[in-house]
């Protein structure tokens, strides 16, 4: 479990700053088409930044703590996921191994599957 939590932690490190990106290049590109009465969709490769144009010029505005931003909240939601996902795998898995120890491709998909049943278990009955 404390390798599970400890997976979570790391992940976020990279994908915080990441989903802080696509949710702002998302919302620049809204900006943009409303500023023209376009769809986002109807707007030209020329108008829009690229990912590492618009990662960079974030970079620069807000530092490395503005692209942060949000961790502690991905943090709560991220680690107690791993918490529960990972072990819940390793044993389903386990479940279907055979005497080598090697379990069946399909049988590790529906592991992965039944362990993401037993995670979102956990925040659940606290948001109902």
């Amino acid at each position: 479990m404390a390798a599970g939590a400890g997976a979570g932690f790391c992940q976020v490190i990279i994908t915080c700053p990441m989903e802080f990106l696509k949710i702002h290049m998302q919302m620049a590109g809204k900006a943009q088409a409303g500023v023209g009465g376009k769809s986002a969709g109807a707007l030209t490769d020329a108008k829009r930044p690229s990912a590492l144009q618009f990662a960079m010029g974030e970079l620069r505005n807000k530092g490395i703590k503005g692209i942060y931003r949000g961790l502690g909240a991905t943090w709560m939601r991220d680690i107690p996921f791993s918490l529960i996902y990972f072990p819940a795998f390793a044993h389903i898995n386990k479940m279907g191994a055979d005497e080598a120890g090697n379990a069946p491709w399909q049988h590790s998909i529906l592991a992965g599957c039944l362990a993401v049943l037993f995670q979102f278990q956990e925040p659940l009955p606290r948001f109902l």
